[in-house]
């Protein structure tokens, strides 16, 4: 059993007769699926979509920096009335790129959508803000990896909100993943509305494959406590954002997904439900976390 923790623990207090050993992630490689609220009222808000796609830019942080594992992978889910997970074939039927002429651009993501290099995904992130100049002239500036003969007719998504099915299918798609450490970071500002699987069944799903949902819920007060469900009883974190701090919020997530310790408990017998408390202390910062244990 081993569950993720974030900060060095050099201390431990449990409130069981069990063994628990913490090792760092450097060089044990991740996932991480990008799941993005694309529902027409935040992608065509100003400037929320805009701030949306800046922040969300944030999350290859795993895949550029120096600490990163060789195998360390990304990939983007786009969800609004439908999810969108971005692969190879989603890419072309979807985002569609064409060139100045309005002739069909091939651009090579990867057929299942999951990439170690960042330059690849630009485009994905670009054509999300539906305000970007890949839609015309005189929008956001294009990431300078994003290639600049690559223009988009017009923007394709968009509708209500299916946050909890983008869960559970970037979940199933991450549960088949080879490496060990797979993250999904969920972002909305609203309420789901168009989900076939309700916030229980989002839950399970991501418990059941072991698999954290850090959420990020941008001017969202009132979706707090669903959101919170979401990632704490999955393992992940809850941050609350708005315009001025979704991107410091997403380089907190990513720092810590990045400087992440893993606590393995050894082979003991407890049930379901049992409390462990653990407690931190490093450089002389001290924290104390309890954990439950699900099956």
């Amino acid at each position: 059993m081993q569950f993720p923790l974030i900060g060095a623990p050099f201390g431990y207090r449990p409130l069981v007769d069990a063994r628990i050993t913490f090792t760092g992630s450097d060089g044990v490689a991740l996932s991480e699926a990008l799941a993005s609220d694309a529902c027409g009222a935040f992608t065509a808000s100003a400037p929320a979509g805009a701030i949306g796609v800046r922040a969300t830019r944030t999350g290859f942080r795993p895949i550029e920096t120096d600490v990163k594992a060789p195998g360390d992978e990304i990939a983007t889910s786009l969800f609004s009335s439908q999810v969108y997970f971005i692969d190879q074939a989603r890419l072309d039927e979807r985002i569609a790129p064409v060139d100045i002429d309005g002739s069909p651009v091939a651009y090579a993501l990867g057929e299942d959508g999951f990439v170690t290099d960042a330059a690849r995904m630009r485009l994905v992130i670009d054509a999300y803000n539906r305000r970007s100049d890949l839609y015309g002239a005189t929008g956001d500036p294009r990431h300078p990896d994003t290639p600049a003969g690559v223009f988009l007719g017009r923007y394709r998504f968009g509708g209500t909100t299916a946050c909890h099915d983008a869960v559970g299918d970037t979940v199933d798609r991450l549960a088949t993943r080879p490496t060990p450490r797979p993250v999904v970071v969920a972002m909305t500002d609203g309420r789901d509305n168009a989900s076939a699987l309700d916030l229980g069944g989002a839950i399970e799903r991501a418990r059941q494959a072991d698999i954290p949902v850090y959420t990020v819920g941008f001017d969202a007060p009132d979706e707090a406590d669903g959101l919170a469900r979401l990632s704490t009883e999955t393992g992940g974190s809850y941050f609350q954002a708005d315009g001025d701090g979704i991107g410091t919020v997403y380089q907190s997530i990513q720092t810590g997904i990045v400087f992440q310790y893993v606590a393995r408990l050894g082979d003991v017998d407890l049930d379901e439900g049992t409390v462990l408390g653990l407690s931190f202390d490093y450089n002389g910062l001290q924290a104390e976390r309890s954990l439950t244990l699900v099956r």
